[in-house]
């Protein structure tokens, strides 16, 4: 999920992104988590963010970097993450690759 906050009238923005994931399928274990990250979206699809990252192993931060592309009002995010655990917590980084697709809604103007 995201919010956008537009920068004037450009196609440039700021995102907030809640991310929902499961890890460790792969190795037949589910490891659930939940990353809060704020972050630059380019007009020309280049994105970068950074923030927070909660799961049962522990807490740390995630750094992502990617690219959106867009297909007649599609828009599919492919992105490099890195999160790096706490000092305290023993776990291994971690690198992903994510991606997913979202689609502009127009909401029906109000009567007045």
């Amino acid at each position: 999920m995201e919010q956008r906050i537009l920068l004037g009238e450009t196609k440039s923005h700021f995102v907030f992104q809640e991310v929902f994931s499961a890890a460790g399928l792969e190795q037949s274990i589910l490891i659930p988590s939940f990353s809060l990250l704020i972050g630059y979206r380019d007009f020309s699809g280049f994105e970068l963010g950074a923030g927070p990252c909660v799961s049962v192993s522990g807490v740390g931060v995630v750094v992502a970097i990617g690219w959106t592309f867009s297909f007649k009002g599609v828009y599919v995010p492919l992105d490099v993450n890195w999160v790096l655990p706490s000092r305290n917590d023993n776990s291994m980084d971690t690198v992903s690759l994510t991606t997913g697709f979202n689609f502009q809604v127009r909401r029906a103007e109000r009567k007045r």
